[in-house]
């Protein structure tokens, strides 16, 4: 089949499971089914992309329910198109308001599909908002099919093109593009609405590929990068200049990434000793964070400063690290005042969130010490019980998406001997208290030190997350590798197997 992946990327909203009991204005709704679901079962896990221009957190899982159906729904300050996965990927358009439903052919995973057009009929789009997300996903065959090297210019032309050679060749490009869009428009009626978006999407997609380049060419080159990031002429980001964007202006999803791109530039731009001094070995965070912003400060003017800035406080945020702004974050440093509130927004959520943190009874959290012997430890603690243990992150999408399914599975559990053990996993002790806290994750609680997380990886060969370990009643390790919550009958039979009953 021919690979459809759309490399997504970040732009302007904050995405949630649904809460039926509470709908704004400004939420989005996507629901749908999955048809003769009962007979593709093993492909339970529907994914929704959303761009967000403060994080590159924009993917939210959604495990399909056994009746296939699924429902996301989040925030949305202004129209953007997402993008929604099961078999293969397709976009949608949607604005303040919508509410999608998409009828997913289920017979999907036994069709034969030939081309771009076969994979986009699977979904069927109705409900508020549904015309101009149909008129986007008929686009998209047009986008995937027809704009040559869409999302990825081949390597030899990055390799071989000097920064001036290969400005031309995206200029030209980018005229080629606009004229087969043109064509394309021009074969069919056309709302306005996506007459506007489609020809920012192609530009906004050209300016994100000449961005990549910056480090593209060098890694292909074996040049330092930051060497030939400091020999850039000007002109070559001359058409920075003519995006000349606000947020009124922001449309599509390619934008985040080309933002993500900036910020790129603007790390490389550093010099190495600058760089060392501040990002490696002993280091205050609030140093750097004034740091970067203001080289946004220096580098850029208008928008583009304003969201950098922003995202760079955000990022703090986000990993509730809240602490770390302490002193140094100044919202007046932010003109555009969609970018400052939203902004606003998550900092008086995460200030909330901690002053929770500070007044909460938190003797279910453990800091291990070095040198603890961890699995010895918990077999003692909780001996005579079948223990159950996850290892998790709060940075790892799929952890978080296995913890919904552990919070129906512990109640069919509720009577039986079984503690429910979470190991926090490369992750700041902030993030962690903040995030059990956030998600109501009940249990008992584990963070290790880096040491003792590089010998435990080494027992037990943890190359990535979520990983789930069993232990029996008699403190045995009977799965080094245990089904995952989402596993649910096969868990419970493990679980009984590990009561011994």
């Amino acid at each position: 089949m021919k690979n459809i992946c759309i490399l997504f990327l970040s732009a302007l909203l904050l995405i949630s499971c649904v809460d039926e009991t509470s709908i704004s204005s400004n939420q989005v709704i996507v629901s749908g089914k999955v048809s003769d679901y009962e007979q593709v079962e093993n492909h339970n896990m529907m994914t929704l992309f959303v761009p967000d221009m403060f994080t590159e957190k924009n993917v939210e899982y959604q495990i399909i329910k056994d009746d296939g159906s699924f429902k996301f729904a989040f925030e949305l300050n202004q129209p953007i198109d997402i993008e929604l996965e099961y078999f293969g990927r397709t976009r949608f358009y949607v604005s303040p308001g919508d509410s999608l439903f998409i009828d997913i052919d289920g017979k999907c995973w036994t069709k034969v599909i030939n081309n771009t057009q076969d994979l986009h009929d699977l979904y069927k789009v109705s409900g508020k908002g549904s015309e101009l997300a149909e008129e986007v996903k008929n686009y998209n065959v047009f986008f995937e099919d027809s704009i040559n090297e869409a999302y990825h210019i081949s390597d030899s032309i990055v390799r071989n093109l000097g920064p001036l050679d290969y400005s031309a060749y995206m200029n030209q490009k980018l005229k080629e593009d606009i004229a087969k869009l043109n064509n394309y428009l021009s074969s069919q009626p056309n709302s306005k609405q996506l007459v506007d978006w489609v020809k920012t999407d192609i530009t906004q997609n050209n300016y994100w590929l000449r961005m990549r380049y910056i480090w593209r060419h060098p890694m292909k080159t074996g040049q330092d990068m930051k060497q030939f990031v400091s020999e850039l002429p000007e002109s070559y980001f001359s058409f920075l200049e003519e995006a000349n964007l606000s947020s009124s202006d922001f449309k599509t999803g390619w934008f985040g990434g080309l933002m993500h791109e900036l910020d790129v530039k603007t790390t490389l731009s550093i010099p190495q000793e600058v760089e060392d001094s501040l990002y490696f070995g002993d280091v205050i965070i609030s140093e750097q964070i004034k740091f970067d912003i203001e080289n946004y400060q220096s580098q850029y003017d208008g928008f583009f400063k304003d969201i950098l800035i922003a995202k760079r406080y955000y990022r703090e945020l986000e990993n509730h690290e809240f602490n770390n702004l302490d002193g140094v974050y100044d919202p007046n440093l932010i003109a555009d005042k969609n970018v400052k509130a939203q902004l606003e927004t998550k900092y008086n959520e995460e200030l909330k969130l901690y002053e929770q943190l500070q007044a909460e009874d938190n003797s279910h959290l453990h800091i291990l010490n070095s040198g603890s012997d961890f699995i010895n430890d918990i077999v003692t603690k909780y001996q005579g019980k079948a223990i159950y243990i996850d290892f998790w992150a709060p940075w790892c999408g799929p952890c978080m998406t296995e913890m919904e399914y552990a919070k129906g599975m512990k109640k069919s559990l509720k009577d039986k001997d079984v503690v429910f053990v979470y190991v926090g996993w490369q992750c700041t002790e902030e993030s962690w208290k903040a995030t059990i806290t956030e998600k109501g994750i009940k249990g008992e609680h584990y963070i290790l030190e880096e040491e003792d997380l590089v010998e435990l990886n080494k027992r037990l060969d943890i190359n990535s997350i979520p990983r789930y370990i069993l232990i029996n009643t008699d403190g045995e390790m009977i799965y080094s590798n245990a089904p995952h919550p989402s596993d649910n009958q096969v868990l419970l039979d493990a679980i009984d197997e590990a009561l011994n009953i």
